[in-house]
């Protein structure tokens, strides 16, 4: 049995299972593709360190990505071991998947439409930027969808 069904492992979906985990939670995370992070890679290296702080930007436009997030240094961890997680571009064309919302007024009003047919929809939690048709800081993300999580699983 788990406490949640996380459907497509996103940077988001990837970010709430770990955080949930890490709260005693089960997760089942179900994703069509062959790794999880949506278009992030990540990587554990034997060694303590990577580049000192916790995120670096490359603006070059031929490098490879767009940042590396080496995760322990925003919780300041010791540890022997570090991961990375490098965040590559790609130009989005029709049938990607759409990664921001686009707040105009068709959108919206679309938008509106979907979320009262969501709350027509038991134990179903829509989250994250489209769930919510917002533009979030991953940290007011993860702390929504975890605080609407544990508000179903309470009532």
């Amino acid at each position: 049995m788990y406490d949640y069904l996380i459907v497509g492992s996103g940077l988001f979906g990837a970010v709430f299972a770990h955080e949930a985990t890490q709260r005693g939670k089960k997760c089942l995370v179900i994703e069509r593709r062959g790794h999880i992070g949506g278009n992030v890679y990540t990587e554990r290296l034997e060694q303590e360190n990577y580049q000192g702080n916790a995120v670096v930007n490359y603006t070059s436009h031929d490098a490879a990505y767009t940042r590396i997030i080496e995760h322990k240094h925003f919780a300041k961890a010791e540890s022997p071991v570090t991961y990375i997680t490098k965040e590559y571009p790609f130009e989005w064309k029709p049938g990607d998947e759409p990664y921001y919302p686009v707040n105009d007024a068709r959108n919206n009003a679309l938008y509106r439409r979907y979320a009262a047919l969501a709350k027509q929809e038991p134990n179903v939690i829509f989250g994250g930027r489209l769930g919510s048709y917002k533009y979030y800081d991953m940290d007011k993300v993860i702390a929504a969808a975890l605080d609407a999580a544990e508000k179903e699983l309470t009532e």
